[in-house]
């Protein structure tokens, strides 16, 4: 019945769709994948043959062919052609990339630090003001708690904390968000 809607009806995609589909309930993964192919082929607009080839390829598990079906969506499907042939060409020499300057290096650097201060600041209603505040408040209740209450303060005790505090409170702040982002970056 699917092939003589197929073979009348070439030009519309739901006969080819339901013809990868049964391949997908019969859990027979290559051949869902051949039919999805040819359903791209010949429907290169159509989502659904991206997204579900995509499942098809996971359930083999071929997780980076699954990446490139759901980018080929995005992209198209001479994308994913020109990355299987990519692919094919594997024997070719390639080149490591060329090295950076220090100069691009601290450019990164300053980019990424000015970006992630203002991703900061945006996050809460103090903005600014907290990059100066939040060092002011930990030194305070240092110095009320160790230096007033306990008594364990000396000279030069707000210059300590000053010089101690404010940089670790950064440093530890700092080991956190990379950890974090490493993290989030999981995938």
């Amino acid at each position: 019945m699917n092939r003589h809607a197929r073979e009348h009806c070439p030009d519309r995609p739901l006969p080819w769709v339901q013809y990868a589909e049964m391949a997908m309930k019969a859990r027979d993964w290559p051949t869902a994948l051949e039919r999805w192919a040819d359903v791209r082929s010949r429907f290169p607009d159509h989502a659904q043959g991206y997204i579900r080839a995509a499942e098809a390829a996971e359930a083999m598990g071929q997780v980076r062919y699954s990446r490139q079906l759901k980018l080929a969506q995005e992209y198209g499907n001479d994308w994913l052609e020109k990355e299987a042939n990519q692919a094919e060409d594997a024997g070719e020499v390639i080149n490591p990339p060329r090295r950076r300057t220090l100069r691009m290096f601290w450019d990164l650097v300053w980019t990424k630090a000015r970006l992630n201060l203002k991703s900061e600041a945006s996050q809460n209603h103090l903005r600014y003001l907290w990059w100066i505040l939040d060092p002011v408040l930990y030194m305070t209740v240092f110095y009320v708690v160790f230096g007033l209450l306990m008594e364990r303060g000396g000279e030069g005790f707000i210059a300590y904390l000053l010089t101690g505090l404010v940089p670790f409170q950064w440093f530890a702040k700092t080991v956190q968000h990379t950890s974090n982002s490493i993290v989030g970056g999981r995938g």
